[in-house]
């Protein structure tokens, strides 16, 4: 493999600020063994993907990459800790919905849902919302709160699909807002509140 083609899974992988492992350690755990035998024998804090047979390993600042010329095995750099709430006195609430849609969302589609979005789960809005398209994916809208905002991402490509990034200063009910985004695009989205 030429070190150009390596840069691509050298780049796919990714550091937490709070990490925990020796980078030396990976790959010494991993060096030498089979796929199988080093995701069995990666030290704590390591997360492995991949599967195959013997191959050769690479070392960069963000992982330990494992290649065998048909699978790539990455080290990642991960935090064990929970992340620790740096303004406790700040309240902080997220919600993450997505979902499919029968149809391209429009502009108005992502103004309406947003602008109802703010008066359904007591927001006050700053500004009316704003959109703006991507000619190779779809949409994308924001409205901007008193406390905080909503981003909303429409795909046209590869497949009909919307997310919902939700960040408040301010309780809401989440609940309320799944409901809503039921409503407005046809189907009950995945959600996570964090």
């Amino acid at each position: 493999m030429l070190e150009t083609e390596l840069m691509p899974l050298l780049a796919d992988a990714s550091l937490s600020t709070q990490a925990c492992i020796d980078l030396e350690q990976a790959r010494c755990a991993i060096e030498g063994r089979r796929l199988d035998d080093a995701v069995a024998h990666a030290p704590h804090g390591v997360k492995l993907c991949g599967e195959g047979g013997l191959g050769w390993l690479r070392q960069c600042d963000h992982a330990v990459t494992f290649y065998d010329g048909k699978v790539s095995l990455h080290a990642h750099r991960v935090s064990l800790d929970p992340m620790p709430d740096l303004a406790p006195m700040i309240h902080r609430q997220r919600l993450v919905m997505e979902g499919y849609c029968d149809a391209p969302i429009s502009a108005e589609a992502i103004r309406a849902f947003l602008s109802e979005l703010s008066t359904t789960i007591d927001m006050v809005a700053l500004m009316e919302p704003v959109t703006h398209s991507s000619p190779q994916y779809g949409w994308a809208g924001w409205i901007h709160w008193e406390t905080s905002g909503a981003h909303f991402y429409a795909w046209d490509q590869p497949l009909l699909f919307f997310s919902v990034d939700v960040y408040a200063c301010k309780p809401f009910s989440a609940l309320d807002a799944v409901d809503l985004a039921a409503r407005h695009f046809g189907s009950e989205p995945v959600w996570k509140e964090f």
